[in-house]
This record gives C-alpha cells, sequence and structure tokens, in this order.
C-alpha cells in the first residue's frame, strides 16, 4: 500500500475455520494489533455467520517499510465481566489461533522540478537538486517525470548573486527555496528557505561555488531530516 494514501481506512478481512472440518466459525472474538510498525487499528471483532471479520486500519504512522498486523483469538472476552490478574497472566501466556498481515508500505511517488543557476546562469550540476534526491532515494522514495502518477510534488530554486570585494576576495551569496507539496491539489506540507549562504574566494565563479558548498552542508544537517519528517507525519 501507498503510505501517504493510507491515512484513509483501510480493510483487511480475517476468516475463522475449525481446523478439522473447515466450517466457519461464527461469532468468535478476535483481537488485533500492529506487531512490527505502528498505526492506528480498531482492535476488538466478531465473526459473522460466515465465520469473517473486517480488520480496519485507519492509519499508518510508522517509517518501516514493511509491518505486520497480527489477528489472533481474543481470550480475555471469555472472561466475563470480573477479569481476575491470574485470568489475565495465564491468557497471556496462552498459544492462541492467530494470523499475521503483512503491509509493504510503499513511499509517495515524487515529481521534481528544479532550476539551479550560478551568478544568474543556470548550473550543468545541480547539485541542491542531486542531494535532496540522494537522500530520498536512500530513504526509500521512487520519483516519476510524469505529474499525473506523482502524490508529492518538489520544487527547487536557487541562485547565487555577487556580493562585495575585499583586496583578492570575491564574495557571493546562494538562497535556495525548497518547497514540498501534494501533486494533485498544490497543497503545501513542507518549504524552506536556505538564506544567503555565504562563500568566498579569488573570484566570483569559484566563490559561488563555494557558496553552493556550504549550502549542501546546511541542507544536509538541518533541512533534509525536516524535509523528511514532514513528508512522513
Amino acid at each position: 500500500m501507498n503510505r501517504r494514501l493510507a491515512q484513509n481506512d483501510l480493510a483487511v478481512l480475517a476468516k475463522a475455520v475449525e481446523k478439522s472440518s473447515r466450517k466457519a466459525i461464527a461469532d468468535l472474538p478476535l483481537v488485533a494489533a500492529f506487531e512490527k510498525g505502528a498505526g492506528d487499528v480498531f482492535s476488538n471483532y466478531k465473526t459473522d455467520l460466515a465465520g469473517q471479520a473486517k480488520i480496519l486500519l485507519t492509519k499508518i504512522s510508522s517509517r518501516d517499510l514493511e509491518q505486520t498486523v497480527a489477528v489472533k483469538v481474543d481470550m480475555m472476552s471469555f472472561s466475563g465481566q470480573q477479569i481476575s490478574d491470574i485470568y489475565s497472566l495465564v491468557a497471556a501466556k496462552m498459544v492462541v489461533p492467530k494470523a499475521t498481515v503483512l503491509l509493504k508500505v510503499q513511499r509517495p511517488l515524487v515529481y521534481i522540478t528544479s532550476v539551479e543557476k550560478s551568478l544568474g546562469v543556470d548550473k550543468s550540476n545541480q547539485q541542491v537538486t542531486n542531494r535532496i534526491k540522494n537522500y530520498l532515494a536512500n530513504a526509500g522514495f521512487e520519483f516519476t517525470d510524469d505529474k499525473a502518477k506523482a502524490e508529492l510534488s518538489l520544487d527547487i530554486n536557487a541562485n547565487s548573486e555577487k556580493g562585495a570585494v575585499s583586496g583578492s576576495i570575491y564574495i557571493t551569496y546562494v538562497t535556495a527555496v525548497i518547497r514540498v507539496s501534494t501533486a494533485n491539489d498544490n497543497k503545501e506540507i513542507y518549504a524552506t528557505t536556505l538564506d544567503r549562504i555565504k562563500g568566498f574566494s579569488l573570484d566570483y565563479e569559484r566563490s559561488s561555488q563555494e557558496a553552493y558548498n556550504k549550502s549542501l552542508e546546511t541542507l544536509e544537517k538541518d533541512k533534509l531530516p525536516e524535509l523528511l519528517n514532514a513528508i512522513l507525519q
């Protein structure tokens, strides 16, 4: 399932049958919970006349790419209204029939637009874009050139400008604006600015490159973890 789309209700069908006769077991109390990962799952059920129950998941909150939900017989429901500590302890240690649902959680598909310039001229090497793309790829994201297929849109706009000259030292500043939004309705999820990151060298071209290198350090240290957190909220 897609992680961002899995914020809507998702139902998994569980069925209880008697092992030898293969007959459906009706009114069997079941309990569901995440064993690996995390999210919101409605916990208590009873099977219908066909021995089935729809296990309802309403949210995936863990970042794990593989998660599991266990569905098992709810022994606590047989205790009546008064649940003793001894019964709870015994019930917790009992081996009961259980089924495990494996959830393979996909990262959102990302569409990227970017403009990176050095002193107003398009850069041949889009350093900021490549760094963000590599970071997201290592976190399990995939990319598409078709915006209609994407769940997220990532827009990057960066440029450097000339600053002062002090003796033989030329100063430049890089400003980069990074914005993540939903691809279908353009709802902003995350936005940040690398504001006038300073570089200096013996000419403006090398100074601009130095400013871009420093921008990547700031991006890696502070901005990329923020961006990932915002996407995976």
